[in-house]
C-alpha cells in the first residue's frame, strides 16, 4: 500500500475550504490534515484549532485552508534520528511528525508512541575492542582505547547506550590490551539492564579472526561495530552506522578485507 493510499484522508490541497478541510481533520484520527499541492509537497499543516482561530478573526468557512495553515509545521527530515525526534516532539508535546524528504515530499509519519519504546531486537551485537590504540600515544598507556572518557563517560558506554536505545540488548565484547579495565567496568551488563560476554583474545585476533571464533554463523544475523566510536553529537544516520557493518553470513575463508551485503532492514 502506497503513502497517499494509507494516509489518502490526511491531505489536502490549499483551495479547499476550511468546512471541507474540517470535514478531512473529523475523519483521521490525528484531528490533522497536512496541505500538499499537486506534487504531494508539503506547505503547511491544519487542526481544527487553526481553523477555530481563523473563524473567531472573522474568517469565513468557504475561505481556503491556506489562508489559516501553520506554514512551519514541526517535520521529522529523512535520516533524523530516534532520539532527535523524540526530543523534538517532547520539547513541543506532539505525537506524530510528518516525514520530509529532500523534495518536501511527505513518505512517513513518525508517531512517538512507535518510537518510545523500540522493539527488542535478538540480534548479537559484536563491539571490537581489543586494540592497542597506539597512535593515541600516552592517552592509551594505561586506559584502552574505546574506555577513553568523553562527555563524561566511556566512549565504549556511550555506543551499548545508543545501541540499546534501538532495541539491541545482546553483546559480545572482543578484548585483549588491557581487558580487565573493560570486563570490570560492565562486568555482566545488568548495569546497564543488557547481556554482555567476553571474547577474550590471548592475541590480537583481528575483525575477521575474532568472529570466526565465535561461532555465530548459524544464528540470527548479527552486528559487527569498533567499539571506539564515539556517537554522543548523534551526527551520524544510526541506520548508516548499522548498515555497514551489519553481516548476515561469514564466509568461511576469513580474510582480512571483504565485502559484506548490505541489508536495510535489521
Amino acid at each position: 500500500m502506497s503513502l497517499i493510499s494509507k494516509f489518502s484522508d490526511l491531505f489536502v490541497y490549499p483551495d479547499v475550504s476550511l468546512l471541507d478541510s474540517l470535514v478531512a481533520i473529523e475523519k483521521n484520527s490525528l484531528q490533522t490534515a497536512f496541505v500538499v499541492d499537486k506534487d504531494d509537497r508539503l506547505l503547511g499543516v491544519v487542526t481544527d484549532g487553526d481553523i477555530r482561530r481563523g473563524l473567531l478573526k472573522g474568517i469565513s468557512l468557504d475561505s481556503t485552508v491556506n489562508t489559516v495553515m501553520n506554514t512551519t509545521p514541526k517535520i521529522a527530515k529523512e535520516g533524523e534520528l530516534r532520539n532527535v525526534l523524540l526530543r523534538r516532539m517532547k520539547q513541543y508535546g506532539i505525537h506524530f511528525l510528518p516525514r520530509i524528504d529532500s523534495d518536501n515530499k511527505v513518505t512517513d509519519i513518525v508517531f512517538f508512541s512507535d518510537i518510545a519504546m523500540p522493539t527488542i531486537r535478538k540480534n548479537k551485537v559484536v563491539i571490537m575492542a581489543g586494540g592497542r590504540g597506539t597512535r593515541l600515544g600516552a592517552l592509551t598507556q594505561n586506559c584502552p582505547k574505546p574506555m577513553l572518557k568523553m562527555g563524561g563517560k566511556p566512549m565504549l558506554e556511550t555506543l551499548i547506550e545508543l545501541l540499546v536505545s534501538y532495541g539491541f540488548n545482546d553483546f559480545v565484547i572482543s578484548v585483549n590490551y588491557l581487558k580487565e579495565k573493560i570486563m570490570d567496568y560492565f562486568d555482566d551488563g545488568s548495569r546497564l539492564g543488557v547481556q554482555i560476554s567476553y571474547l577474550l583474545e590471548d592475541e590480537p585476533l583481528g575483525t575477521a579472526g575474532a568472529l570466526g571464533s565465535l561461532g555465530l554463523m548459524n544464528d540470527e544475523p548479527f552486528v559487527v561495530i569498533n567499539g571506539d566510536i564515539y556517537t554522543g553529537s548523534i551526527v551520524m544516520s544510526f541506520s548508516f552506522l548499522i548498515s555497514f557493518v551489519y553481516i548476515k553470513y561469514l564466509s568461511e575463508i576469513l580474510l582480512e578485507y571483504f565485502i559484506v551485503n548490505i541489508s536495510k532492514d535489521l
